[in-house]
């Protein structure tokens, strides 16, 4: 899998008490490179399929989040586009995208000792489910075709969660220990791997759309999106013209 710019940080394989003291710089890593990354954290099937999918105008646009020198990663700004997808579906059969496929692109602005840094832009496509009320994003790895010509991977998801509230936009990642353990229980079908040189655990789901909904539905299910504070999740604001 192709590296991004936060490689040396993968989501979900660092246990609790580092995701404690990282969360916020995690989450913005994810938003960033999260399909870029070894993410410990992948499913087979999305939550809800492609085809049901609807877009979410209110994601469109321009959203910001501005860090400061305190927040790991240091000061700087990250810009967030959002739009509906023009160009690559997921199906091969078809020719144009599916009408509820989105894509963002994502572009860390920071500094450098006086200097203005730019991180390097991250894209990837995107569709929404609501399940019990609360909106979800199913990301979709790299599964674009292949400067070479090659065809394109098959198709696996990582999830996040978020909320839009007027011109504020939250997301949240999922907790990767509530998901290992879900499956390690037999809540979710899975298996949990260990890979790479650090030979760090990674959950593969198998579930389907129908159990992974489910599962979002019970109590345990709940808690893997809890909010955590403000260290456990990331905030944008709309950016107006």
């Amino acid at each position: 899998m192709t590296q991004g710019p936060f490689a040396a940080i993968s989501l979900g394989c660092i246990r609790r008490k580092e995701i404690a003291m990282h969360k916020r710089f995690l989450l913005t890593a994810c938003v960033l490179s999260l399909l870029t990354l070894s993410s410990c954290l992948e499913s087979k099937y999305p939550l809800t399929p492609v085809k049901e999918a609807k877009l979410d105008e209110r994601l469109i646009g321009v959203w910001t989040s501005v860090r400061t020198e305190n927040d790991r990663g240091g000061a700087g700004t990250v810009y967030l586009h959002i739009g509906a997808e023009e160009k690559t579906p997921i199906s091969r059969v078809r020719d144009k995208p599916e009408p509820g496929l989105m894509r963002f692109v994502c572009v860390d602005h920071g500094f450098d000792k006086r200097r203005s840094v730019l991180g390097t832009p991250a894209s990837c496509r995107f569709f929404v489910s609501k399940i019990n009320d609360e909106d979800y994003a199913n990301l979709l790895g790299p599964t674009e075709p292949k400067e070479s010509g090659e065809p394109p991977e098959k198709p696996y998801y990582f999830f996040m969660k978020y909320k839009v509230e007027g011109d504020q936009l939250t997301l949240w990642a999922p907790d990767p220990e509530l998901l290992e353990k879900a499956v390690k229980n037999g809540d979710l079908a899975g298996t949990v791997v260990r890979k790479g040189r650090l030979k760090l655990e990674e959950v593969e789901l198998t579930a389907t759309s129908e159990q992974l909904t489910a599962f979002l539905k019970t109590e345990a299910g709940k808690k893997v999106f809890a909010d955590q504070g403000e260290e456990g999740k990331l905030v944008f604001h709309r950016l107006h013209e």
